[in-house]
């Protein structure tokens, strides 16, 4: 009897766990079904639009923001920019974003508040790049269970303009009256405390300072000399969230740009630089450059 009852214990355990194992699946697909159906709640920049060549190559930056109640908790989502064009095509690395309950190596996306990511990679141009369409495709993912997001469209390709000067050049002798221009340039830098946008007083008495107070001074009474325009560039470090780092970088573009006001307006006779229209601001959200340059140049252990 004994032999007989645990025959059937286990005939029924059979039956029983792959019928378990089929609602577990049929759970998780329908999860991130869900989460696919509100892929229009999910929103796309690409910088710049059309995409650019330079040198022999292609740039592109995307900025990705999702809605809150999108992206599902235990969800992992890998997302592979595509751009393609007649007769080709050519996929960049590969991005995954994770739930805030999902586990591996991604951005963290939150379901109650939603969240942004950025993306940047860098390809060889091709030929066919000239009329080429960036696509985003991606997969959703929960356990053995995954499902593809229907490919989107984010942006054209690409601006060619280095490869339509011709190396066609033939030498003339003539007289003309051509009269050599130059640019020339002065670069200082302002140092924020962390998290703060505050321009610190002693920032202003740096060397860098006293050497851009000094070219202004020099050039601005030179009648063969025209200062066009000055250009505050802002960043941030990339620790922290996006958007809060995004605000801060802001910040710092207009406190940096009315200290550099205020100090040309201390100039006795000058006129360069004393108003908000002279100044081109540019706003980088997460300084990656900076901090990779800054990490190669330390001593850090492991770094």
């Amino acid at each position: 009897m004994k032999i007989n009852t645990m025959s059937k214990f286990l005939a029924m355990k059979k039956i029983v766990l792959p019928s378990m194992a089929v609602l577990v699946a049929l759970s998780s697909c329908d999860s991130i079904g869900k989460m696919i159906k509100k892929q229009d709640q999910i929103s796309y920049s690409v910088s710049p639009n059309p995409l650019e060549m330079h040198g022999d190559s292609v740039t592109v930056n995307i900025s990705g923001k999702f809605a809150p109640k999108v992206f599902y908790k235990k969800a992992i989502v890998k997302a592979t920019p595509v751009l393609k064009w007649n007769g080709g095509e050519r996929a960049l690395k590969e991005q995954i974003l994770l739930g805030e309950k999902a586990t591996g190596s991604g951005i963290k996306i939150s379901n109650s508040k939603g969240g942004s990511f950025s993306y940047t990679d860098k390809v060889p141009y091709e030929a066919g790049m000239k009329n080429c369409e960036l696509m985003l495709k991606g997969v959703a993912s929960k356990g053995s269970a995954s499902k593809d997001f229907k490919d989107v469209k984010i942006a054209d390709g690409t601006i060619i303009t280095p490869m339509l000067v011709k190396s066609d050049e033939m030498g003339a002798l003539a007289q003309d009256n051509f009269k050599k221009s130059e640019s020339v340039s002065q670069t200082a830098s302002i140092y924020y405390e962390m998290n703060q946008s505050v321009v610190k007083a002693n920032e202003l008495k740096s060397a860098e300072m006293m050497a851009f107070r000094d070219f202004v001074t020099k050039n601005a009474s030179d009648p063969s000399i025209k200062i066009t325009s000055i250009s505050v560039s802002a960043y941030a470090s990339p620790d922290g969230e996006l958007s809060k780092n995004e605000n801060l970088a802001g910040d710092r573009a207009k406190s940096g740009s009315k200290a550099a006001m205020s100090e040309l307006k201390k100039m006795k006779e000058n006129t360069i630089g004393t108003t908000e229209d002279f100044y081109k601001t540019q706003v980088t959200a997460e300084d990656w450059d900076g901090f990779k340059t800054a990490m190669e140049a330390s001593s850090i252990k492991d770094k």
